[in-house]
């Protein structure tokens, strides 16, 4: 039997210390074992995930959808995946028919949700979000913007996408505030042109039916 040194004297190990650095060592074992499957399943949804973003597929969004689910079902953390798929999504669903946009659309909000799931602050996936919104209620698209806002105010493109949505409301006086929070950045002209775009249609719209803008 071991024995070890216990205060200047050969003692044996006792059976509990044997068998708790037994249990010590097995728990070890099993934690480094499931850190290796770990990593090899996350080194192959990354190499799907660099296939579909960059294996030449854009004219077949189908392809990257299922590359997208195979590399989520190996590692459901990445959220730069639920990007490209929705974003994949939402650009597809413009050139197809009226069944398969809405097919394209839904699975777009689907993949953009479980992004969010992952970061909820995503920019890319808030304004996805945002537009998929706007496509069934632009007041709760501007609302849920409002509030990302809040907590990247300091942003003067997210001002843009206000003065955007505002003037797509109707909603001119909020649009010119949004509008004053781009100046001098490089969003100021692309949100002014919007602005202007719209507040043009509101004056021919209201000139037709013979009221005031």
């Amino acid at each position: 039997m071991k024995s070890f040194t216990f205060f200047g004297t050969d003692a044996p190990w006792p059976a509990a210390g044997r068998s708790s650095r037994a249990l010590l060592g097995l728990f070890l074992l099993v934690l480094s074992l499931c850190g290796i499957v770990h990593g090899v399943r996350a080194g192959m949804a990354h190499a799907l995930y660099f296939q579909a973003r960059y294996g030449g597929r854009e004219s077949h969004p189908d392809a990257i959808f299922v590359l997208c689910e195979q590399a989520d079902r190996l590692y459901p953390f990445n959220y730069n995946l639920c990007i490209l798929a929705a974003k994949t999504a939402y650009a597809a669903s413009f050139s197809g028919d009226r069944n398969e946009s809405a097919r394209l659309l839904a699975l777009a909000e689907r993949w953009c949700d479980k992004g969010l799931r992952i970061d909820v602050y995503k920019r890319s996936l808030r304004l996805l979000k945002t537009r998929l919104m706007a496509m069934k209620s632009l007041p709760d698209a501007i609302r849920y913007w409002e509030a990302y806002v809040e907590w990247e105010f300091w942003a003067p493109r997210n001002h843009a996408v206000l003065v955007e949505l505002y003037s797509r409301a109707g909603d001119f006086d909020r649009a010119l505030e949004s509008l004053a929070w781009t100046r001098g950045s490089d969003c100021y002209a692309d949100a002014s042109r919007k602005f202007t775009e719209a507040w043009d249609r509101e004056k021919t719209f209201k000139a037709a039916s013979g009221t005031r803008p």
